[in-house]
């Protein structure tokens, strides 16, 4: 397992951060071993996310 973990807010929202002038897309890749239990926590954000299993 691995050691990452998600950073969230008091009302558990992800932020993103964008550079201005860019284009607001970002493209990550993560896999479930790489945090803390295999599990990532509850959260959300504004943006639009498409995962895949």
């Amino acid at each position: 397992m691995g050691c990452k973990t998600l950073i969230v807010d008091e009302n558990r929202m992800e932020p993103h951060r964008y550079q201005e002038g860019e284009l607001p897309v970002l493209r990550l890749k993560n896999s479930l071993d790489d945090y803390q239990k295999g599990e990532i926590a509850c959260h959300w954000h504004s943006e639009f996310q498409f995962g895949l299993l």
